[in-house]
């Protein structure tokens, strides 16, 4: 990728929305931040979302290349199947899953170039993911840039055609597709590799395969920004907001959910603010 039209006609950001609109409008907001933008395609797939439609989205995404709306909510793993087919009929060599509950670190897009040149110097075969989380262990360090993991989630991936094919491929409906395609890759032998530090963060609280008890946080974000920090207080906030009316329920209520669902979101809490007020600090 030595100039701009080829990266222009190379990578693909792809976002799936449906609802969440305040989530939403910080990671909108903060992907208009990044630098190159204008040097990527982005791709808008709502879910026939209820709280907003094509000219909100169009405010937000001003700059995204086509919004497509489905016509009936079909739930987020057939939206991002839509997606993916969508890819594959494009002239792109590379998707990013950028999704609607993320935040973006400025220098994102020169990131991703530098492990799509990485990939092709060491001829990896796999995904790259710029996800780093506490839920998927790293296995092994490649590089000051990569290291290995057994598997990532679909949000923050870059791949490339042939996987995006051997996803659609294996796909099942009964399993979500970001768990099944990890499990195609180590399989068969590919690689799962993830950048050592976040370049996205995740603010969803709560979605379609996620709850805010198991909240998945990216470690060692890439805080390069004023309004992506405003935007994780303001997450912070919906957090102790849900845990303090969780608090309200029974402690017989609490116990049960903690066990049937395996509560791990305060643990992952108490590290979101240590590394938070530990960038705060450094900063002033």
């Amino acid at each position: 990728m030595n100039n701009k039209n080829e990266r222009n006609n190379s990578i693909m950001f792809g976002i799936c929305t449906y609802n969440r609109k305040d989530i939403m409008c910080m990671s909108a907001n903060s992907l208009s931040r990044i630098k190159d933008l204008g040097e990527i395609d982005v791709r808008v797939y709502d879910d026939a979302s209820e709280e907003y439609g094509i000219d909100f989205l169009r405010e937000y995404y001003p700059y995204a290349k086509s919004i497509v709306i489905a016509e009936a909510n079909k739930g987020a793993d057939i939206n991002s199947l839509r997606m993916l087919h969508d890819f594959l009929n494009a002239h792109y060599d590379w998707l990013f899953i950028a999704d609607s509950d993320l935040l973006f670190a400025e220098g994102i897009v020169a990131t991703i170039e530098s492990c799509i040149a990485e990939y092709k110097q060491e001829g990896y075969k796999g995904v790259i993911s710029l996800f780093n989380t506490f839920t998927h262990p790293c296995i092994g360090k490649v590089n000051e840039l990569l290291c290995r993991k057994e598997e990532v989630g679909a949000a923050g991936v870059l791949v490339k055609r042939d996987i995006v094919e051997l996803i659609i491929k294996n796909v099942k409906s009964d399993i979500p597709y970001d768990v099944q395609f990890s499990r195609e890759l180590r399989e068969k032998g590919y690689d799962i590799l993830c950048t050592n530090k976040s370049f996205v963060q995740h603010i969803g609280i709560e979605g379609y395969n996620s709850l805010y008890y198991t909240f998945d946080w990216g470690k060692e974000f890439v805080l390069d920004s004023l309004q992506n920090a405003k935007a994780l207080n303001a997450v912070f906030d919906m957090l102790m907001e849900k845990i303090a009316n969780d608090q309200n329920k029974s402690i017989q209520s609490r116990l049960y959910e903690d066990i049937e669902k395996k509560r791990i979101g305060l643990k992952i809490l108490a590290k979101c603010f240590f590394q938070v007020s530990k960038k705060r600090i450094a900063h002033n």
